[in-house]
């Protein structure tokens, strides 16, 4: 996923993905791997049928896009047909 931040019309946006959960009622620690960046401003939601159950930044770093972070979330539990969405935000750089 991507915004292209450069257009101003697209600073405030959120790119995102879902997915449909299938197999049995679960309960899950959700986890989602990212690359920090130098700026530490990129922050990410996870949402389960549009309730939210992540909120979280990425810490800044000198070296840019190679160091992976991990976030996590405490236990939640998904049914056959839930949806999971992971949204973005990376607003410019000032």
């Amino acid at each position: 996923m991507a915004i292209n931040t450069s257009n101003e019309a697209y600073r405030a946006k959120f790119a995102a993905t879902q997915r449909k959960i299938s197999g049995k009622k679960k309960t899950y620690i959700l986890t989602l791997y990212t690359r920090q960046d130098t700026d530490g401003k990129t922050e990410y939601i996870m949402r389960v049928n549009g309730e939210k159950v992540l909120k979280t930044t990425n810490i800044p770093n000198k070296i840019g896009y190679s160091i992976h972070e991990r976030h996590a979330t405490k236990d939640v539990e998904l049914r056959p047909s839930d949806i999971i969405q992971v949204a973005f935000h990376n607003p410019p750089t000032d």
